[in-house]
């Protein structure tokens, strides 16, 4: 791998073969096993800081979903929920994961409660950070309504540029000024320097099938962390969010936008800690 593409790599980054791609991932720490999901436009990368807090007590284990940081594009480009959630059996099956607790972001979000609905007996323990869910054409992310006109979808595929990308980035975060050059250009060279951004085409493309409804049938505890000023999914999602799971607990943050655990770390990882414990 040249020096470039090693840029955003660290000594726990590893690859593992799984559905034809070489998925990049981290383990770190020891104990019970916490799961952390990225979502769109993302990558590991993003749940950093979490990961530096939570090693010290659980086996943390984060990873690049297919479409998306070094783990790339799927081979067939096929970005199915079933596929996706296979891919989490095989990825789970190679690295020893038995029961967990589910956090995710955004689409990451909807791929953890995805998940749980059909192995709620593996699920200890779930957190939802401005999940995916509720969709209609109304509420579908900001970034799909884009990518789904076929006019931008052809010019994003053919060029990204990267004042775009820095906009969207900075839209994720209700502070911009707390965007630094280094997360602008991580963004930039894991979404475009790795051409995911033709990925996410195939990924919009694919029609999400809204199971919210079922979100009645899971048991597991679970805690919806939400930005109010999230700009991408409206916090109303997280009323919905809290008022169907049975067992769900709301936290909303006042000044903070679509991703709390990158724009807000301290914050999250009280809160996450003492739902944990």
């Amino acid at each position: 791998m040249p020096d470039s593409k090693r840029k955003h790599l660290n000594e726990q980054s590893k690859f593992i073969p799984i559905m034809g791609m070489d998925v990049h991932y981290r383990v770190e720490g020891n104990g019970p096993d916490l799961i952390l999901v990225h979502g769109t436009f993302s990558s590991l990368h993003t749940f950093e800081k979490w990961v530096s807090h939570f090693k010290k007590s659980y086996r943390v284990t984060s990873f690049d979903l297919p479409g998306f940081g070094y783990t790339g594009a799927q081979p067939d480009a096929n970005y199915e929920l079933d596929t996706y959630i296979s891919f989490f059996e095989e990825l789970f099956m190679k690295l020893n994961i038995n029961e967990c607790i589910l956090a995710g972001n955004s689409l990451g979000g909807m791929l953890c409660w995805e998940f749980a609905l059909r192995y709620q007996s593996r699920v200890k323990k779930m957190i939802l950070i401005d999940a995916v869910g509720f969709l209609d054409q109304w509420t579908l992310p900001k970034p799909f309504f884009l990518a789904r006109n076929p006019i931008l979808a052809k010019l994003m595929k053919l060029w990204m540029p990267r004042f775009f990308l820095d906009k969207k980035v900075k839209e994720v975060y209700a502070n911009p000024s707390k965007v630094t050059p280094a997360i602008l250009d991580r963004y930039f060279d894991l979404f475009v320097g790795e051409k995911n951004h033709l990925s996410f085409v195939d990924i919009v493309k694919q029609e999400l099938k809204d199971n919210s409804d079922r979100l009645t049938e899971l048991k597991i505890p679970t805690l919806i962390l939400w930005g109010k000023r999230d700009r991408w999914i409206p916090v109303k999602i997280a009323t919905l969010f809290a008022n169907t799971i049975p067992n769900a607990e709301l936290i909303i943050y006042d000044n903070c936008g679509h991703v709390p655990m990158e724009e807000i770390p301290e914050e999250t990882i009280r809160d996450v800690s003492l739902f944990l414990e």
